[in-house]
């Protein structure tokens, strides 16, 4: 499966706009540049004795309406921007996919074997373009619809059962750590 950098935006996007951390920190940022918009104009018109005051009201008004409305689109720019820095070129990840009986394994390109237990995962999401398995508040095995809708549909189904199999075959009381 390769993932492209147009695979990261799209997880990225999808944890700003729909996942709870995501929406608070664009809630958030979009707060304070807002504020310090209206801050600014407050400074700089009472300077100007509010002569002109109503007309920088209004633009500094629309600026910030814009800015409310086009952040996740120029986050997303940003974050494409910096991933291509990050990788000289674009150069897209090449990753593997297997389940075992203890977990979900995802091996990159260069060898790096990451294993997530099935306690660790936390769910899946699906879009027309990606399914999301997450293993953290914040990440995600990011897996294209691209490479095949009915594949990916059999994964999800197989990841489903094996996390539900390792829920109850875990005794109450007993953690991760198996105590």
């Amino acid at each position: 499966m390769r993932l492209t950098i147009d695979d990261h935006v799209a997880f990225q996007r999808y944890c700003l706009e729909r996942r709870p951390h995501g929406r608070r920190d664009l809630l958030r940022t979009r707060l304070l540049v807002v504020g310090a918009m209206a801050l600014l104009t407050f400074v700089l018109d009472s300077k100007d004795s509010w002569q002109h005051g109503w007309l920088s009201v209004a633009v500094t008004g629309v600026l910030a309406v814009g800015f409310w409305l086009l952040l996740p689109s120029m986050g997303m720019v940003y974050f494409r921007h910096r991933m291509l820095r990050e990788i000289r070129g674009g150069a897209e990840n090449v990753s593997r996919l297997w389940l075992d009986e203890r977990g979900l394994n995802d091996q990159a390109a260069s060898g790096q074997l990451t294993h997530y237990p099935w306690s660790t995962i936390e769910g899946i999401d699906e879009t027309p373009t990606h399914a999301f398995i997450w293993v953290g508040a914040t990440t995600a095995v990011v897996i294209p619809q691209g490479i095949g809708h009915d594949a990916v549909r059999a994964f999800l189904g197989a990841v489903k059962v094996a996390c539900t199999q390792a829920r109850y075959a875990t005794p109450p009381g007993y953690g991760v750590s198996g105590r």
